[in-house]
């Protein structure tokens, strides 16, 4: 029998880490920024796109590796429905943080 409440908590958990990584991501590239040296490097090109790849392949790993163990373990729904509650989430904190961008003055009444 698959526990959904437990799915849908260890899919949030799954998405708050990469919501962490992307966090770090986005403050390396901005510490890069500051670093960047005065001619348009090379090596400040390189040093982008490897922070990219390793941070999305950290990313895939939080939201693969797990529901891939439970296929292999012929637990195929209970893998599903892990990454479709971890693929659910990504969208609501997408769509919360979206929302915030483009509406800085909503205030809660």
């Amino acid at each position: 029998m698959v526990n959904i409440k437990r799915l849908v908590l260890q899919a949030l958990a799954q998405t708050v880490a990469i919501v962490l990584v992307c966090g770090v991501a986005v403050g390396v590239m901005r510490q890069l920024q500051r670093w960047e040296s005065p001619t348009d490097g090379y090596l400040d090109k390189v040093a982008l796109l490897l922070l990219f790849a390793v941070s999305a392949f950290v990313c895939a790993v939080l939201a693969l590796a797990y529901p891939s163990y439970l296929v292999l373990q012929q637990r195929l729904r209970e893998g599903l429905l892990l990454l479709l509650a971890t693929v659910g989430w990504l969208v609501l904190i997408l769509g919360g943080i979206l929302t915030v961008i483009m509406f800085p003055d909503i205030h809660m009444t």
